[in-house]
This record gives C-alpha cells, sequence and structure tokens, in this order.
C-alpha cells in the first residue's frame, strides 16, 4: 500500500495492521545521466513491487530518499528510520538501487533489498526471495 493511499481518516483504522514501512532509497548523486537516473528508478520499481504486492495490507511504501552523498548515507537512514519506529512501525525495510552502497547488517534497519543482488535473476526468482526474506523478519 502506498502512502499516498490513505487518508487521514483511514490511519486511525489501518494503523495496528501496517506494522512494516518499506522506504526505497534511490541514492542518487546528481552526477546521473538522464537514462541511467531512469534505469535506477525502474530497477527499484521492480524491488518495490516484489515486496509490496503480495504483503499489500501490511506494508506500506514511503516516498523514496533520492539524494544522498555515499559519506551521510548510513547516517541520515539511521536518523529516517528511528523516527519511522518512534512514529510506531515495528519493522523497516529498505529497497536499494543498485548503485547505492549500505551494509545489509547495520543497526537501523530490519531488512536491506538491493537490487544488485538480483541481477541475472528472473522476476519471479526475485520475488519469491524478496517474499521470503519479508516473512523471516516477521517470524524473528
Amino acid at each position: 500500500m502506498k502512502f499516498s493511499d490513505i487518508n487521514e481518516d483511514q490511519w486511525p483504522e489501518l494503523k495496528p495492521y501496517l506494522d512494516t514501512i518499506l522506504l526505497p532509497v534511490t541514492g542518487l548523486s546528481g552526477l546521473e545521466e538522464p537514462w541511467e537516473a531512469v534505469r535506477g528508478l525502474e530497477e527499484l520499481r521492480d524491488l518495490i513491487d516484489a515486496a509490496e504486492a503480495p504483503f499489500r495490507g501490511r506494508i506500506i511504501v514511503y516516498p523514496a530518499y533520492h539524494y544522498l552523498s555515499e559519506a551521510s548515507l548510513e547516517d541520515e537512514l539511521r536518523i529516517v528510520c528511528r523516527r519511522m519506529r518512534t512514529n510506531g512501525f515495528a519493522y523497516v525495510i529498505l529497497a536499494i538501487r543498485g548503485d547505492a552502497r549500505l551494509q545489509a547488517d547495520n543497526d537501523f534497519s530490519n531488512l536491506v533489498l538491493s537490487y544488485s543482488n538480483y541481477k541475472g535473476l528472473s522476476v519471479g526468482e526475485m520475488k519469491k526471495d524478496v517474499q521470503g526474506k519479508i516473512i523471516s523478519i516477521w517470524r524473528t
């Protein structure tokens, strides 16, 4: 479910069920050629679809975090993820395009999905793996 699908009146009713937030991170630097930015956003879209579609009603997709420097990536995301948890989300999943660099075993998110890990796989294989990883974080 996209953040824009929820209005103010619906939120109190939906909040108990939407315990997982998916934050897309494009990690654009501003140095990309237009076609490079489009490619990165298309990859991120495919990854978001793999995570969101099967769990609609439990996962809410927030607006993408676009421009970051590699030096500030983890610091900025640590702050944003903490704020999301303070706002009541139990699980934070980061969906990252192929060029963005972020440690999978960080101390601020439950899961990092990176498109670069799925290059060469079919869309079906990617979806199956993504879904398995999400179910795994909910079980722990």
